[in-house]
């Protein structure tokens, strides 16, 4: 796990010290709606890259409005140089009771339909949605969770099975 934070930083490292004229930025589809085959009230928003190689990580993306066109349009222009699938979803928001199990229907849909797998999820969220890919991620396997805007108390932070990162 260390590498791979190690390897996160060389390449937030690289692409914020490169020239803006320099990035070859990776062409991505038209950010696209889908639904979920086993939950069709499950709409999603999504992109991905028009080529890839093999399996690329997964991120789901969570809006505290439950606005998964903005979470991935907002995304967007951070992985345009790097491979992976970025999923927004238009009904986990705040207050949504069954949020988890949303979310690992989300994951298996994504899974079924993209070059994505479970071992490479990554999950981030705003608000209210930085919450709740939180507390997935605290009974769901992740390989990361991306927190903005709002963090759990202290005594939650202790043993976590994932690198957790926050911003506020």
């Amino acid at each position: 796990m260390k590498a791979f934070s190690l390897l996160l930083l060389c390449v937030i490292l690289t692409v914020t010290c490169t020239p803006e004229n320099d990035r070859d930025n990776m062409a991505y589809i038209p950010v696209t709606q889908g639904k979920c085959d086993a939950d069709t009230s499950h709409a999603y928003h999504y992109v991905l890259p028009e080529k890839h190689g093999g399996i690329i990580p997964l991120w789901i993306i969570l809006d505290s409005g439950g606005d998964g066109l903005l979470a991935v349009n907002k995304t967007k222009p951070a992985v345009e140089e790097i491979p992976c699938v970025v999923i927004g979803s238009d009904l986990v928001r705040n207050n949504y009771t069954g949020y988890k199990q949303a979310i690992g229907v989300l994951i298996d849909d994504a899974c079924r339909k993209f070059p994505v797998s479970k071992d490479m999820v990554f999950i981030a969220g705003f608000s209210g949605g930085a919450r709740m890919a939180f507390e997935f991620a605290r009974d769901y396997p992740v390989q990361g969770v991306l927190m903005c805007g709002a963090g759990p108390s202290p005594d939650l932070l202790q043993n976590l099975p994932f690198p957790l990162y926050m911003i506020s």
